[in-house]
């Protein structure tokens, strides 16, 4: 009993624990500023000019004059690495910009969609645990035998297709072809 214990009497596993914790964290920081230094580069060197879009969304046609005060305005005129520099001091402090098309605060455009999310999410994981456990149980009670067999095709199946695929081919079916759900939006099922 004395060997799973610490000097200080605090449980060894905990402090492993912890030491585990702690250095993954660690890790995870130069992993978030690869990932965030990646997805701004290709936000900014993708096809196409913020600025352009931003001038014609609000309905003007673009001329150079325009273009160019609305790249300072955006900041789209300063090198990259200044531009990203920027970005994430930013977005360390909470603050993540504004929109380049109708400029609303982005925080704010994300706390707007977290609750539907959120919903969304919710709904899809009871709608899984409804199916996978009643699903799990046949499985097992029928180890081997034809509804196991179905039920492992099936999944395999659903593995197998790929996400956006297969949320296509469930819109076009509850949406489109049986119209039981709307296709945007929280609207109420038809049914």
């Amino acid at each position: 009993m004395r060997r799973w214990r610490s000097e200080s009497g605090r449980p060894a596993a905990l402090a492993r624990l912890f030491a585990v914790l702690a250095g993954r964290l660690l890790r995870a920081v130069p992993l978030l500023l690869c990932i965030s230094f990646l997805s701004f580069a290709v936000i900014q060197l993708s096809p196409g000019d913020s600025a352009e879009v931003a001038i014609r969304v609000n309905g003007m046609r673009p001329t150079p004059e325009l273009l160019a005060e609305t790249r300072a305005r955006l900041g789209l005129d300063r090198p990259f690495l200044e531009r990203y520099l920027h970005w994430l001091g930013q977005a360390l402090q909470g603050n993540l910009g504004a929109s380049h098309t109708d400029g609303k605060a982005v925080t704010g455009e994300l706390a707007a969609a977290l609750p539907p999310t959120l919903l969304l999410a919710g709904t899809a994981a009871c709608i899984v645990l409804l199916c996978s456990v009643p699903a799990a149980m046949l499985s097992a009670c029928g180890a081997g035998k034809l509804p196991d067999l179905l039920l492992r095709g099936l999944i395999l199946l659903g593995t197998s297709v790929p996400a956006y695929w297969a949320g296509l081919l469930l819109i076009w079916l509850f949406a489109v072809h049986w119209d039981l759900l709307p296709l945007g939006g929280l609207d109420r099922p038809k049914c």
